[in-house]
């Protein structure tokens, strides 16, 4: 009888990893250094990849020639991301492709 209990908590183990596993549950903390080479103040710093949106962690108010931190949870498996960069007069720079992987810094131009 043990060894049958064993065994049910081993698949409902199985089971509930592979439940978060495919709901993309799991995810890394990223830090990416940002450079603001815009004359603008950056408000908000949005990534998706035609699947997945990214929230960042806190607003951004990094200043024209500022640098800063930004972090966000990317989900494991998940590195190509479109980043958006909305400034304070509302208008967006799209930086297309970013591997989020291994990208420690962009510069926002």
């Amino acid at each position: 009888m043990t060894r049958v209990r064993r065994i049910s908590a081993l698949i409902a183990f199985a089971v509930t990893g592979f439940a978060f596993y495919s709901t993309g549950a799991l995810a890394a903390e990223k830090h990416l250094v940002l450079q603001n080479h815009t004359n603008e103040t950056i408000t908000t710093v949005q990534a998706d990849n035609g699947e997945l949106d990214i929230e960042i962690s806190a607003p951004v108010q990094m200043g024209a020639g500022e640098s800063g931190d930004v972090v966000f949870d990317v989900p494991e498996g998940a590195c190509m991301f479109n980043l958006h960069y909305v400034l304070q007069s509302a208008n967006i720079i799209n930086q297309p492709n970013v591997d989020l992987c291994s990208t420690d810094g962009v510069i926002v131009e």
